[in-house]
This record gives structure tokens, sequence and C-alpha cells, in this order.
């Protein structure tokens, strides 16, 4: 499980360090912003092309949020190690107080 862990921190890291990258951020945009001005001048009866436009659109959005995910997930996992590492967290020491 240990591993897990470190691999999901690791992967928050890399991911915030791609997010954070001005030439990812400036492709991330540029991409964006090409595929709506290609959406926007697409002819009303090319379906095919808008939708894989809009297709196109939505994975660019999808792989954002993943990014995202890894990153709140690796910080998560950064602060339950940090927990754990301090000696265990609130319910570990309220167990220890209680007598039956």
């Amino acid at each position: 499980m240990a591993t897990d862990v470190e691999g999901a921190i690791g992967r928050g890291l890399a991911a915030d360090r791609l997010m954070q990258d001005s030439v990812m951020v400036e492709a991330f945009t540029g991409m964006r912003e090409g595929l709506v001005r290609q959406l926007e001048a697409v002819p009303v009866n090319d379906r095919e092309l808008a939708h894989e436009l809009v297709l196109s659109l939505q994975l660019l959005a999808q792989l954002q949020k993943q990014l995202t995910r890894f990153i709140r997930d690796g910080q998560l996992e950064q602060m339950r190690k940090l927990q754990a590492d301090k000696g265990g967290g609130f319910l570990r020491r309220v167990a220890g107080r209680v007598t039956v």
C-alpha cells in the first residue's frame, strides 16, 4: 500500500508541475481556442465535423480534469501521510482514551 501512496503523491506532483508549466498552459489554451474557432466556422450541415470538434473539446477538458484529480489525490495522500507520521489521527487518539 505504501507504493500506492507514494505513486499518488508522485503523480500529483508531476501533474501539478505540468499544470503550472507555462508551455502546457499555453498549449491547452491554444488547443481550446483553435477548436472553438474551428467549431464556430463549421458549416451548419457538416454535423460530422462539428461532432468531432466537440469530442475533441470534451477530451481536452477531461484531460485537464484528470490532471486536477491527480493533484487533489496527491495532496490528500500527502496530508494523510503527514497525519500518520505525526502519530496517527484524531480517531486513534480518541480510541486510546475510551474505556469500556
